[in-house]
């Protein structure tokens, strides 16, 4: 699920794991996902993708959503104010695109 946006985001920011999961979720903004799913979108392993994701909730940048059986979702925390300042910083990054 690479696009442009996303390409010049990580060349902006750097490749990392943070970015990669933080740019992940900024790009999907309006749904939850698990940490597999990420794993598989981010082409990260899920102990990478756990760590971080711990790391952004401790943060709350991330919160959890919602349990479905024993899988936890995860998605952006919308009133945080880093979170809306990452979300302009990536809109102004595919406006210049």
């Amino acid at each position: 699920m690479t696009t442009k946006a996303r390409t010049l985001f990580t060349e902006v920011l750097g490749e990392n794991a943070k970015i990669k999961v933080i740019e992940f979720f900024v790009e999907n903004r309006e749904l939850d996902f698990g940490v597999a799913d990420v794993a598989e979108e981010t082409e990260l392993s899920r102990q990478a993708v756990y760590n971080v994701i711990e790391e952004l909730t401790k943060k709350e940048i991330i919160q959890k959503s919602r349990q479905l059986q024993n899988k936890q979702f995860y998605k952006l925390n919308e009133k945080s104010k880093i979170v809306k300042q990452l979300e302009v910083l990536f809109d102004q990054i595919l406006i210049a695109s």
